[in-house]
C-alpha cells in the first residue's frame, strides 16, 4: 500500500539546507529531520525521460573486498538492509569474502502514486521525492528507509502544509 504526503522540499544530495519548514506532524518532522541531518542518508537521483516513466536505475554488480560487509555496501550504494539481502541470498552479510560478486539492486519501479512531493512505499521501505520540474527536466530522488526501533510500527499518515 502506498501512502503519499507532501512536506517541505528535501535538500538534493550534496546541497545545504536553506531554511526551516513550518510545523508538521510528528511523523513528517521525524522523517524530514532524519533525511536532512543524517550524514548516512544515501540518496540517488534519477532523471525521468517523461512523466510516464515507471522504471529508473539499473542493477549493477561489485566485487567485495576483504573488509566489506553487505551492510557497508548497501549504505554506500543507497540501499536498505532488506534490499541487499534479498538480492544476495547466498552471501554472508558480515563476511561476504574477498572477490565475492555482490548484486546491487539499484533499479526501482516507481510507485503508482501522484508524482509530486514525497511518496513513501512502506512495503518496499523506500522514500521517493519528486521535486517540482525545473529547466533540467523531471527527476526523482530516492532514499532507503529503516526501522528506527524494534516494535515501533511505521506511522501511516497523510499531512499537508497550510
Amino acid at each position: 500500500m502506498f501512502r503519499a504526503f507532501r512536506s517541505a522540499p528535501l535538500p538534493r544530495p550534496g546541497s545545504a539546507m536553506t531554511g526551516v519548514a513550518p510545523p508538521l506532524g510528528v511523523g513528517a518532522v521525524a522523517l524530514w529531520a532524519a533525511l536532512c541531518f543524517s550524514q548516512d542518508a544515501a540518496a540517488a537521483a534519477y532523471a525521468l525521460q517523461n512523466a510516464n516513466d515507471s522504471l529508473v536505475g539499473a542493477v549493477s554488480r561489485v566485487r567485495a573486498n576483504h573488509e566489506d560487509t553487505l551492510a557497508d555496501l548497501a549504505r554506500l550504494n543507497g540501499l536498505g538492509h532488506s534490499e541487499i539481502r534479498l538480492a544476495n541470498p547466498g552471501v554472508d552479510i558480515w563476511l561476504p569474502g574477498q572477490g565475492t560478486e555482490v548484486v546491487l539492486p539499484n533499479q526501482f519501479v516507481l510507485p503508482a502514486a501522484p508524482r509530486r512531493g514525497i511518496v513513501l512505499n512502506i512495503p518496499e521501505m523506500r522514500l521517493y521525492y519528486f521535486p517540482p520540474a525545473n529547466e533540467a527536466g523531471l527527476e526523482v530522488v530516492t532514499y532507503p528507509l529503516g526501522v528506527g526501533r524494534e516494535g515501533w510500527s511505521t506511522p501511516y499518515l497523510s499531512t499537508r502544509i497550510i
